[in-house]
């Protein structure tokens, strides 16, 4: 007996696409690399960036749907300074928290607690971030204008 079974075709993958300042990527859909997301340029390194949801403190150390993205040669080192100082304030953070936890001391506690925020929700900012990690297409943010040129733009309906 002959085996007829054909593999499955995968089903269609929609491209990303825009509205206004916002780039939608639906589930599956790749980003373009071969320009820095930040300013359009010709990119020199490819990132993986975590989408995450400045003013939704659960996405702001979790692991949260991840974009290969294209970053030139500036915005590269910016992202590298903008690692290095968020993990600086977040150790900072957490050891004036604990501190003041151990000390039982309010001031460094809330010092160190406003660290920990602050550090969140810089990392959350950083580069590209959305306002709702829940949704599909997923809404981008923070893409410069020249790299959003090279994706059709189309109407949302907003939720009401």
């Amino acid at each position: 007996m002959e085996n007829s079974e054909q593999p499955l075709p995968s089903p269609a993958i929609s491209p990303p696409w825009r509205h206004d300042r916002v780039l939608y990527l639906p589930d599956g859909a790749r980003l373009p690399t071969d320009t820095c997301i930040h300013c359009g340029h010709k990119a020199v390194k490819v990132i993986s960036k975590s989408i995450r949801n400045p003013w939704n403190p659960a996405t702001w150390f979790s692991r949260q749907t991840i974009v290969d993205i294209g970053l030139c040669k500036k915005h590269k080192d910016d992202n590298n300074v903008g690692k290095a100082l968020t993990y600086s304030v977040l150790s900072i953070g957490v050891i004036m928290f604990i501190t003041g936890v151990v000390t039982v001391g309010f001031v460094t506690l809330i010092i160190g607690l406003l660290a920990i925020v602050v550090s969140g929700i810089f990392r959350a900012r950083t580069l590209i971030y959305t306002s709702n990690t829940n949704v599909e297409p997923l809404p981008i943010k923070g893409a410069a204008a020249s790299y959003l040129e090279q994706f059709p733009s189309f109407e949302v309906e907003e939720d009401s």
